[in-house]
C-alpha cells in the first residue's frame, strides 16, 4: 500500500505548471549533493513535520491530519515564488479520493521567505495540513 509521502510525489512531479519550473527535482528532507548547486535548482524539499491521528468515541476513525513543509529553492526570490504559487497551485484545496491512501483536503497554513548566504539561495517555506487516510 503506498504511503501519503508517495502520493505527495506523485501530485507534484505531475503536476504540468511546477513540472515546467522544477522538472521533476522534488526531495525529500535533503536535496542530493552528487551534482552541483545550478543543476539542482529550482527545486522542492519536503519534509513531515507532525502527523495527527484522528480518533472518535468509536476509536480510531482511519483518519489522520498531517503537516508538511515544503522549502521552494531558487536562485533568485522571484524563480522561489514563482515555484511556490505552481506548488500552491498543486496543493491548495486539493483533495483525491481516487488515490491511496484517499487525499481529503490540503490547506496552505503558512508561508515565510528566507535567503541562504552560505549557498546564495533563496528558499520560501510553505506549510501544508493535509488531511488523508492513514497508511
Amino acid at each position: 500500500m503506498p504511503d501519503i509521502e508517495s502520493v505527495l510525489f506523485t501530485r507534484l512531479t505531475g503536476f504540468a505548471g511546477l513540472t515546467a519550473l522544477i522538472n521533476k527535482r522534488v526531495y525529500p528532507l535533503v536535496m542530493p549533493q552528487a551534482e552541483g548547486l545550478e543543476k539542482k535548482l529550482p527545486c522542492i524539499v519536503y519534509q513531515k513535520i507532525t502527523g495527527r491521528h484522528i480518533y472518535s468515541h468509536g476509536g480510531e476513525s482511519n483518519l489522520t491530519r498531517s503537516r508538511y513543509q515544503f522549502s521552494c529553492y531558487a536562485k533568485t526570490h522571484v524563480s522561489a515564488w514563482n515555484v511556490t504559487r505552481q506548488l500552491q497551485a498543486a496543493l491548495s484545496a486539493w483533495s483525491d479520493m481516487t488515490v491511496t491512501p484517499a487525499v481529503f483536503v490540503c490547506f496552505l497554513e503558512m508561508e515565510m521567505d528566507l535567503y541562504d548566504s552560505t549557498i546564495e539561495t533563496f528558499r520560501v517555506i510553505a506549510d501544508y495540513a493535509i488531511w488523508h487516510e492513514e497508511s
